[in-house]
């Protein structure tokens, strides 16, 4: 690398992917943004903390400004706002980016021009800040400029030449040939750095994939003996795939439907595979920065999911009720695009294609009941209200949260997920649970509800009522009590019992409170195996109603809790006509 690049002598689509880089690396959550017609330039987009914006926009200008140059950059800079503007974002600080340091004449007119008409910062990184990004990174230049891409070709060939040993039970030396070529990839490679792990034939579980932000390439080299290596390539920046794209050159073929099916929606809207298999041409084998001649080769080859900086979230509408809907993944093939969601519970998971000529929309919902498991209660209280609503109703609209409609169907369409009579079990249970999770002063999430039964489920609705004020009332055939005493108790008597009330989710046992429970005893058997207890029977001559209701206990009455009382008879006969079973 020379002592001063002549930056003005290079090629501005060079000089921008240069500096661009620069950029990237000193931002590594920086993404690419594709420039709009007639600037020029590379705009590049960094998101804060703060959930606002950094946009660095990226100019090839070495001399001294032309007219026709700053229009470009005021050009740049209000379209800037105009996108922000146009997707609700706000911007933090718009930084220009050039080979050029400013003259006392441009700093003016960058004040009285930009800076002065800003809602945001605006700044002027020059060519100071640039030479220091080259001192810092040289490999950038070399790269580009210098020698450093052919450096990089041959190292990798000699990376893939060491994994291709035959034997690779004596393990030392190659592991430590395998990584030196890993380590100074990753020194001369300005946008990629390498890995690589030997996996013994013996270790089943070794070839076990982890997809992890940033990796970008994966590949398992398998030796007829079974030993295996793995080299990987993770991008030292989010945006490295746009400017130094990893490609491979291969057919990809289906035999099964489920198979055909992955590749048919691959290539109309690029949904990522799990695995398919591909079958690699004699000498159109292109690894990462060479091409390499080698036989027909049979494997297979997974497409991940790319993690999208911007998301999109969308609202699920039916009648009064909507739902947000946060991003899965966005997709663009040969024929349209393709956007997945779903609410934060899991519930509700949606599908939106359009055809890129015919602008036709399809939408597709899928609920899935049984991801409420385990997820938090009132996202899956919003999620089982939703589909509620949308039982008693055919309409459904899709809208970006500033109220685009993005779908709605046809008033003849019966958009209705889910009927009335399978999610209205769901409803009700829910709803139980959101009153509990409202009172309790302790979070917790909802329970396993495969293994749920009748009777769990039926205490819950009692709490509800309980927490609500109102009185349970049920009948009642024998009661546990703890006996406090030897003395002699007389029964037929009533019975006032003062307890915590405890909802039981999942592995939680949740207080909330305090009840009292009346009830008539008839008569109490001793349990043989625990003489501590009592056993009290009801009996309908003397009304075998037991009463709940929830009630508040002064702090110096808490040591009543688990008491129980008797006394004579207590006279229930007014909850009789009030008495109705909980649904």
């Amino acid at each position: 690398m020379p002592g001063r690049i002549p930056w003005e002598r290079i090629s501005g689509d060079e000089a921008e992917t240069i500096i661009a880089v620069y950029v990237c690396r000193e931002n590594p959550d920086a993404v690419k943004v594709r420039p709009s017609r007639g600037d020029g330039g590379i705009d590049l987009l960094c998101k804060r903390d703060d959930d606002t914006y950094d946009v660095y926009q990226v100019k090839k200008f070495a001399t001294n400004l032309s007219s026709g140059q700053k229009t470009q950059i005021l050009n740049s800079w209000e379209k800037a706002q105009k996108f922000f503007d146009e997707h609700h974002w706000t911007m933090s600080n718009w930084y220009l980016v050039l080979p050029l340091d400013p003259t006392p004449e441009n700093i003016l007119w960058f004040k009285e021009t930009i800076q002065s008409r800003s809602s945001f910062k605006c700044h002027w990184l020059g060519l100071a800040n640039v030479e220091a990004w080259v001192s810092a990174m040289p490999e950038v230049y070399d790269y580009y400029m210098a020698d450093g891409r052919e450096a990089v070709d041959q190292r990798i060939k000699s990376l893939l030449k060491a994994a291709q040993k035959p034997d690779l039970r004596d393990s030392k030396e190659l592991t430590k040939k395998l990584f030196e070529d890993a380590e100074f990839l990753s020194k001369i490679d300005p946008h990629y750095a390498y890995s690589v792990r030997l996996i013994s034939k013996y270790d089943k579980n070794g070839f076990t994939f982890s997809n992890r932000p940033n990796l970008m390439y994966s590949e398992i080299m398998t030796n007829s003996e079974g030993y295996s290596v793995v080299i990987e390539a993770i991008a030292k920046y989010k945006a490295a795939p746009d400017f130094s794209p990893l490609k491979t050159s291969c057919t990809l073929y289906a035999e099964t439907p489920e198979d055909k099916k992955k590749l048919h929606d691959f290539v109309k809207y690029g949904t990522p595979f799990n695995e398919l298999p591909v079958k690699n041409i004699k000498e159109n084998l292109k690894l990462p920065a060479l091409e390499m001649q080698q036989d027909e080769m049979f494997s297979r080859i997974g497409l991940l999911g790319q993690i999208d900086p911007h998301p999109l979230t969308l609202v699920l509408i039916s009648d009064d009720t909507h739902i947000a809907l946060e991003q899965k993944s966005r997709t663009s093939g040969r024929i349209g695009g393709e956007w997945t969601g779903e609410d934060k519970s899991g519930a509700i998971h949606i599908r939106l294609r359009t055809e890129a000529n015919s602008l036709e929309t399809t939408l597709e919902i899928t609920p899935h009941l049984t991801s409420l498991s385990g997820s938090e209660v009132l996202p899956a209280f919003k999620a089982i209200d939703f589909l509620y609503t949308n039982s008693q109703s055919k309409n459904l609209e899709l809208q970006t949260l500033h109220g685009k409609s993005i779908y709605s169907n046809p008033t003849s369409t019966n958009m209705q997920i889910l009927d009335q009579e399978t999610i209205l079990p769901w409803y009700e249970l829910l709803l139980s649970l959101k009153e509990i999770h409202d009172e309790a002063l302790v979070d917790f999430q909802c329970p396993d509800f495969a293994s749920l039964n009748e009777k769990q489920v039926q205490r819950w609705k009692e709490i509800e009522h309980l927490l609500k004020g109102e009185c349970v009332i049920r009948h009642w055939d024998t009661i546990k009590i703890c006996r406090e005493s030897d003395k002699p108790v007389a029964l037929p008597a009533g019975i006032a019992v003062l307890s915590e009330l405890i909802a039981t989710i999942g592995t939680q046992r949740i207080p909330l409170g305090y009840t009292q429970r009346l009830l008539n005893a008839a008569f109490m058997d001793i349990p043989k195996n625990n003489e501590n207890e009592y056993i009290l029977h009801s009996e309908a001559s003397i009304c075998d109603l037991l009463i709940e209701q929830k009630i508040a206990i002064k702090p110096e009455d808490r040591d009543k809790i688990s008491h129980v009382f008797i006394g004579p008879l207590l006279d229930l006969s007014e909850y009789t006509k009030n008495m109705a079973p909980i649904q």
